[in-house]
């Protein structure tokens, strides 16, 4: 079983926690985090208060459509810009899981990182490069429609558009991690000196000090300027950008401790199989409260059947233990991801980030060999670096 395709499959198909499916362009899953909600109703009440200050002969429900619709082709915009990274990881053979719409904009999830500098300065620059062509596009029409069609809330929103993606272009050039500069610059300094975590500590060093700029800017701005929301906002940018900085080079650590490890070097085994048919109360009185257990597979002849964790056992009234069978709360087969015992640990810690799950059955061929958990997974890193063995 291919661990990569199976859970590329089950991402097409399984919802996204916090947050909802748009479908899928181009074979891409397309998400809107619930956070996003909140920055949408922001930038349009902001937009359109500008348009009540620079055009006041126009209606309030114009101001108001006009900020809507604004707001609606900034965040198409934004997700053209990771249209373009990950249409260009695609010509590298890079598996692109998902885009993402949130809070700070938008993120394409791809399955791993480049292998060559110049994939990965293509990749990042091509989001940049789609803001800039963007920019260019509704600077033409916004003088189409100012000039040729006469349609002044058109070309209104159009130049708006035009300027906020010129913006989105240069700021994502600021050369530190996350940004896209910040990668452009990886990919520099890797093909420079050949070594790819040399290259990221300087990014994600690079992006460290800016997200600490922004943070003391924004104070700054808070105390001393009005509206203080402004600030604050200019804030939490750099707070954000100071978390996903650290976040690669956490990335990078685990990524060095876990490399040349596959999953069955370090699976547990199966302490116990469970039947279908066995109460959750039994369950409870016998392998978790007497060996301390929290997992456990569900099989019926030697066929997997599902997964039973204490997540499931608590969402269940304890009165109805006794007369609950293992099948009705268990996890089926069908939507479980289950994990090649030749997977990479790195991709193991992928897959359990991405569908934030904590425990992944083991599967050679249909029998189940072992269970892989986050635990486990936290153990081997604690120990290595704790050893300095990697």
């Amino acid at each position: 079983m291919d661990s990569d395709k199976n859970a590329e499959a089950k991402q097409r198909t399984r919802k996204r926690p916090g947050a909802f499916s748009l479908g899928s362009v181009l074979g891409i899953p397309v998400y809107v985090d619930y956070s996003w909600l909140i920055i949408f109703v922001l930038i349009t009440s902001t937009i359109s208060q500008e348009y009540v200050r620079s055009h006041p002969a126009w209606q309030p429900s114009q101001h108001v459509l006009a900020g809507v619709v604004t707001s609606l082709l900034f965040f198409m915009c934004v997700f053209l810009h990771e249209m373009g990274h990950s249409l260009v990881a695609r010509v590298f053979g890079i598996p692109v899981l998902s885009i993402t719409l949130f809070l700070f904009g938008g993120v394409a999830q791809i399955r791993r990182e480049p292998r060559k500098p110049a994939h990965e300065f293509l990749i990042a620059i091509a989001g940049p490069l789609t803001s800039g062509a963007l920019s260019v596009v509704f600077f033409i029409l916004s003088l189409i429609t100012a000039t040729v069609v006469n349609l002044p809330i058109v070309s209104s929103i159009c130049f708006w558009l035009a300027g906020i993606n010129l913006m989105l272009a240069i700021f994502n050039m600021i050369p530190g991690f996350p940004l896209d500069g910040g990668r452009v610059l990886r990919a520099i300094v890797w093909a420079v000196s050949g070594r790819f975590e040399g290259a990221t500590r300087i990014a994600a060093g690079i992006g460290s000090f800016i997200a600490y700029f922004f943070i003391a800017m924004g104070i700054y701005l808070a105390i001393t300027y009005k509206p203080f929301i402004h600030g604050l906002w200019i804030a939490f940018i750099g707070w954000f950008l100071l978390t996903a900085a650290r976040s690669s080079l956490v990335q990078l650590v685990t990524r060095r401790a876990f490399a040349g490890l596959r999953v069955r070097d370090i699976m547990e085994q199966i302490p116990q199989r469970v039947s279908p048919a066995m109460s959750v109360q039994a369950l409870v009185d016998g392998p978790i409260l007497q060996h301390g257990l929290r997992s456990f597979v569900v099989e019926d002849g030697g066929v997997l059947r599902g997964l039973v964790t204490l997540h499931e056992i608590k969402a269940t009234p304890r009165q109805q233990w006794e007369n609950t069978p293992l099948q009705s709360i268990m996890v089926p087969a069908r939507d479980l991801v289950v994990v090649d015992p030749h997977a990479s640990l790195q991709a193991v810690t992928e897959t359990m980030d991405e569908r934030s799950i904590n425990q992944m059955p083991v599967v050679d061929g249909n029998r189940v060999i072992g269970i892989m958990t986050r635990e486990r997974l936290l153990r081997v890193l604690r120990n290595q670096l704790e050893l300095g063995t990697r």
